[in-house]
Order: structure tokens, then C-alpha cells, then sequence
């Protein structure tokens, strides 16, 4: 667990006790003697720490805390990016328990995400028949028209299962706001909520379910994953071939977003659950945790994928660390180890560049291994090229291992900014050997891709292949493209170079 020297010692042991329960009942009790300065300043150190988890832990309470002192304040403090959706839900929750007028008021003025959350919050609560009118009048249009189509607000605790019958009569061809309803209902029954999402047959309605995923999560993050859990690996291997637009296993849609949710709250709980699920979901659920850890504890991930022997399990781990890891040094120079894996590595090195571009050239600059070097350059020469070809031209004849291929790929993308320089720097090299390479790779390329064109092109770059061996193997390839073009004189020509003819 995260420690900092400004946080209270009875704060960090009360953020680790294991039950959830129990955990937020000492926090309660610890913040039931602090005051709004002293909330406040633990919040900001709160949020300066990189753990989630931590965050997650204590993030609520105070919140809640704040609220009694200026619900205002708690409000957008969440809203600013300190806390997320549950946190919102527990700020209104309290405020609307004290104040229903002024917390509803004050939802008024929120932007439509947080005040559809707001409203569902406020409308979860046993309001009176007048309380209820009352809020939607104020909340119930607009944006949030939806909400009083289907009819969410004037459902209470005991039928929300009518609620949803209702409004999928009403709604049978347009099920764009029924993840509302569903969500509505998660936060309030989840299991119920999700044996009805587990109904639903249609491609479509994934959205439904992960909704009823995230508003479970968002109240119990172990809750949605150990539900999916229950599914047998006979069960759900039927389910996959179940033939049409049927809906694959739950678990294929929906194990990645819960077990996501579970790790971003509970990283240790979410690796050891992770081998007691079903095999089916074993590897989706790998999915969901890898992101959590790419982009929360990238050392976890890291782990993850040294502990890991499945080829595949493996790529989806670096999968997940191209799209979502802040990259440095040790992360790549860790990369540059996975000698098993060069496509994906690549890839990796690849969303590094796109990451921070100066990062990546600095350390691909320092590496000492020719073949290293090789495969991250191969990462990101397309993207260099793209920027400035000619000197990308200069940089990539630096290269001892790969360097011809790299040349190959600087012209593909110079040629299309200006093709007879970049013809040009080709016919120009100095080595013989290297420019017959790299010319006959060229001309391989253009005929697949573009053809030669009205300006000579391919023809410069055949005289440039000075080697009798790739000389016949680029005339070969003439012969067969004039051969589809049906030019016959082009291919009498180079048929008879490809021979050997003079």
C-alpha cells in the first residue's frame, strides 16, 4: 500500500483493511473527527499518489466527509477529476439524505454525464410520491428525457424487473437508453439486473451489459467477475457455437471490462482470481487485467508477462502495454529482451514513438546490439520517414544489421512525396552491392503497389540492380507485370534479360 508522510497513520490503516465493509466503517470513524481543512489537504496528497487502489480505497469517504462541510466542493472536486462516477454517487447520495432541494437544485447546472448520474442517484432514494414529482420536474427533461421515457424514476426498489418488462414493450425497436435502465437497476439488485442482462441474445445489447458490469462494479468490484464465474466451461464453450448474430458467452463480452474493474480496485485479489476461473474466460479476463496494469502498475504487468508460457497470453499483454503504458528507458530496454515475440515488440516500440518520440530516439541511439538497434529502428523508420525522408535516408545508412530493408522502406515513403529524388538517392549509392539490394527490393515494391510509371521510374532502378543474379530476378518481375498489363514488346524485352540474353 502507498504511504506518504503527510497522510495520518489510523487513514492508511483504515484503507487496509481487507473487508469493504469494515474498511469504510473505520474510515468513517477516523474522518468523523477530521475537519474540512484537514480533508482537503489529505485529498490533494491522495490524488498525487500512483496508486489506484489507495485512491479507490479512500476516495469515497472523504468525499463524503468533504460534503458534510460544503457539498459544493465535493461535487467538483469529484467532478474535477479526483474522484470517479461512485464517488459522485456517494457525494449526492449524502447531500440529497440532508438537503434533497439543494442537491437537486445544484444537479441542475452539472453537464449531462454527471447529471444523469446525479438524477439516478437522487431517484434511487425512497422519495415520497411528492419528492418524486418534485425531482422530475426539475431533472426529468432535456438531456435526461430519457430517464422519464422508460419510466426508470417512478420505479421503486421492488419493480424494477416490471420496469424493464415495460420498457422493452415500449422500446422494442430503439434500445438506446435502456443501458440506463439497466445500470439504474444494477446499482440497486445487481444480480437480478445481471440475470436479466444475461437474457438479452442480440449484438447489440453489450451495451446493456457492460452497463449492468460497471454500476455493479462501481458498488462491489469483485461482484461482477465472480458472478461471470459461475458459468461452467462446458456451458460456455456450447455458447460459442452458437451459430447467428446470437450473442457469444458473457464471458467473451463481459469478463474483460470486470475484470478490469476488479484489478483497478484490487490488483493482488485480481491475480490470484484470475486461475480459478473457468478456462474459457480465463484468457478474456487476462485481457481486462492487462489493461488495468499497463496503465495503472506497468511493473505488474510486466510480471504478469514474465509468468505467463502461452505465446498468445503473452502477446495480449504487450498489446495492452502499446496502448496504454508511460514508457521510459527500463521499459524499453525490458522490451528489447523479448526476443521471442518480434512483432508485437515491434508494435510496442512503434506506440513508445508515437508516445514520446524524443524518448524513444535517445535510447534506440544508445543501444550497442547491431540487431537491437535493427528491430527498433524497424519500429519507427516509417514514421521518420514520413517526417523528414531524406534525412531518415541518411540515419538508416547507419545501419549495420537490417540496413537495406530499412533503405527499402525510407523510399517507399519518400516516393510517394517526391519520386524522382527518391529514386534519385537510390541510383546514387555508393555501394554497389547495397544499391543492387535495395533497387531490386524497390522495384519488387513498385510493380505490387503502384507500377511503373510514364517517368521512367522503374527503369532507372532496373539499371541501378548492377548484380547478374537480381538483375534476372527483377526482370522476371517485369515480365510477369507486363505479362497482366499486356504490353508484349515490355515483356520480349525483359524476358530476354531475365535469361540472360545481352
Amino acid at each position: 500500500m502507498p504511504v506518504a508522510e503527510e497522510l495520518p497513520d489510523a487513514l492508511i490503516d483504515a484503507a487496509g483493511v481487507a473487508d469493504r465493509f469494515e474498511r469504510e466503517a473505520a474510515l468513517y470513524r477516523f474522518l468523523a473527527e477530521v475537519d474540512q481543512a484537514a480533508v482537503l489537504a489529505i485529498l490533494d496528497t491522495v490524488g498525487a499518489l500512483p496508486e489506484p487502489s489507495f485512491r479507490a480505497a479512500v476516495s469515497g469517504p472523504l468525499y463524503v466527509r468533504l460534503a458534510h462541510f460544503d457539498p459544493e466542493a465535493a461535487v467538483e472536486g469529484v467532478l474535477a477529476g479526483s474522484g470517479g462516477p461512485s464517488d459522485l454517487v456517494v457525494v449526492i447520495r449524502a447531500w440529497a439524505h440532508v438537503d434533497l432541494a439543494a442537491a437537486v437544485a445544484h444537479a441542475t447546472m452539472l453537464q449531462p454525464p454527471a447529471r444523469k448520474i446525479a438524477t439516478r442517484t437522487v431517484l434511487e432514494l425512497d422519495l415520497s410520491a411528492a419528492q418524486r414529482d418534485f425531482v422530475l420536474n426539475e431533472l426529468g427533461g432535456g438531456e435526461n428525457g430519457s430517464l422519464t421515457d422508460m419510466e426508470v424514476v417512478s420505479a421503486v426498489r421492488d419493480t424494477w424487473a416490471a420496469a424493464w418488462s415495460k420498457a422493452m414493450r415500449a422500446k422494442a425497436d430503439d434500445r438506446r437508453h435502456l443501458a440506463e435502465l439497466a445500470a439504474a437497476w444494477a446499482a440497486l439488485d445487481p444480480v437480478a439486473a445481471m440475470e436479466m442482462a444475461a437474457q438479452l441474445t442480440t449484438l447489440k445489447d453489450v451495451r446493456i451489459q457492460k452497463a449492468v458490469v460497471e454500476a455493479w462494479g462501481a458498488n462491489d468490484p469483485r461482484g461482477p467477475i465472480s458472478w461471470l464465474a459461475q458459468y461452467s466451461e462446458a456451458a460456455l464453450e456450447d455458447r460459442l457455437a452458437s451459430p447467428g448474430e446470437s450473442l457469444l458467452p458473457l464471458d467473451f463480452n463481459l469478463a474483460p471490462l470486470a475484470m478490469r474493474i476488479l484489478a483497478d480496485n484490487d490488483p493482488d485479489g485480481s491475480v490470484s482470481l484470475l486461475q480459478d476461473l473457468p478456462k474459457p474466460m480465463r484468457r478474456r479476463s487476462l485481457l481486462g487485467l492487462a489493461d488495468s496494469f499497463a496503465k495503472n502498475q506497468p511493473d505488474r504487468a510486466i510480471t504478469l508477462y514474465e509468468s505467463l508460457e502461452d505465446p498468445e497470453a503473452k502477446r495480449d499483454i504487450l498489446r495492452a502495454m502499446a496502448l496504454h503504458t508511460a514508457w521510459d528507458r527500463g521499459k524499453l530496454d525490458w522490451l528489447m529482451s523479448l526476443r521471442e515475440q518480434p512483432e508485437p515488440v515491434e508494435h510496442t516500440i512503434e506506440a513508445a514513438y508515437l508516445q514520446d518520440r524524443a524518448l524513444v530516439l535517445g535510447w534506440l541511439a544508445e543501444l550497442d546490439d547491431p540487431d537491437r538497434r535493427a528491430v527498433a529502428a524497424a519500429a519507427i523508420v516509417d514514421h521518420e520517414a514520413e517526417r523528414d525522408p531524406r534525412a531518415t535516408w541518411r540515419w538508416a545508412g547507419g545501419f549495420e544489421a537490417e540496413r537495406d530493408a530499412l533503405l527499402v522502406r525510407v523510399y517507399r515513403q519518400w516516393y510517394t512525396a517526391d519520386e524522382q529524388v527518391a529514386t534519385r538517392a537510390i541510383v546514387d549509392m555508393p555501394n554497389r552491392e547495397s544499391r543492387a539490394r535495395v533497387a531490386s527490393k524497390a522495384i519488387e515494391w513498385l510493380l505490387h503497389v503502384e507500377g511503373p510509371q510514364d517517368s521512367g521510374t522503374g527503369e532507372r532502378l532496373f539499371k541501378a540492380v548492377d548484380s547478374k543474379a537480381l538483375r534476372r530476378e527483377a526482370a522476371r518481375r517485369f515480365v510477369d507485370y507486363f505479362t497482366d498489363t499486356g504490353d508484349e514488346r515490355a515483356v520480349d524485352h525483359y524476358r530476354s534479360l531475365a535469361s540472360g540474353d545481352p
